[in-house]
């Protein structure tokens, strides 16, 4: 569906860059990242086919791709983006109960998910989430020489966020769209006190969560800017129109700080693909 590389990617040293996936939807994105030189070289992104399973699409995706099978990536990650997270204050985490608090907030069994986590140092937290095991399961046998990382897609918006410390504030909330997923984060002085994510199916519900978000937090909707980022294109154009309805501040949001994105990116809107952007900090 779309493919963008850096000029200075260079598949024949694939072992100095580091790679992530994500799929959501049906929609498969990767991305890779020179980590010494902190520089975006490569996106793209694919739609499965919803007629075969996941087990025969993806490794024939990846295995005829002209460099995604090669098994010498210096790192590589498995962005989770549908399964379920949860925040616990760094102090109060145990890793043998990470499961335990997981099933907390989650309904789903435990073969149908492994347990992942990540510590944010910045926010004195970590945060627990659930990660597909079919997919977890097809990536570590593509890549063996590799141990597979794992993560959410809300521990990659957090990393991006710190990256913009100007923004974490009371006057600003932010979301992330991605496809039937809002993902909400406030902060007040740089400090964490929302990340959740809302599935939503219309564009009715989707301002129902925020108009639901900002009542709970007790937001002034005329002194709330609301940031976007993700999944903005012609068809949000519809859910962007009622936002202005009732917040007379909204902008779109920008990339992570302390990358470099040369001009073959320019076809990614500056507020598409933060998530997987910000991946670029589980490396560094």
């Amino acid at each position: 569906m779309l493919q963008l590389r850096s000029s200075v990617f260079n598949t024949e040293h694939i072992d100095q860059y580091a790679l992530c996936f994500k799929l959501h939807a049906g929609i498969f994105e990767a991305v890779a990242f020179h980590i010494a030189d902190k520089i975006l070289v490569y996106y793209e992104r694919f739609s499965l086919s919803k007629n075969f399973p996941l087990s025969e699409t993806l490794p024939q995706l990846i295995i005829q791709h002209l460099f995604l099978g090669a098994g010498y990536w210096k790192e590589i990650a498995l962005l989770e983006a549908e399964y379920p997270f949860v925040q616990v204050p760094a102090k109060f985490f145990r890793a043998d109960q990470a499961t335990e608090m997981l099933q907390l907030h989650s309904s789903l069994k435990l073969e149908q998910m492994r347990t992942a986590f990540v510590y944010h140092t910045a926010f004195n937290l970590v945060n627990i989430s659930g990660c597909n095991n079919e997919l977890a399961t097809i990536l570590t046998e593509l890549y063996p020489l590799r141990e597979l990382q794992y993560a959410h897609l809300s521990d990659a918006i957090l990393h991006g966020l710190h990256s913009i410390p100007e923004k974490l504030d009371y006057r600003y909330l932010h979301l992330f769209v991605n496809r039937n997923i809002l993902t909400a984060a406030f902060f007040r002085a740089g400090n964490l006190h929302l990340l959740n994510a809302y599935q939503f199916d219309t564009p009715e519900d989707f301002i129902y969560y925020v108009l639901f978000i900002t009542t709970q937090l007790g937001l002034d909707k005329d002194d709330t800017e609301l940031l976007l980022w993700g999944d903005i294109g012609a068809s949000f154009a519809g859910r962007l129109s009622i936002l202005q309805r009732y917040f007379p501040h909204v902008s779109f949001g920008f990339r992570p700080k302390g990358l470099q994105y040369h001009y073959q990116f320019d076809d990614l809107e500056n507020h598409a693909a933060f998530d997987l952007l910000g991946a670029y900090y589980l490396f560094a």
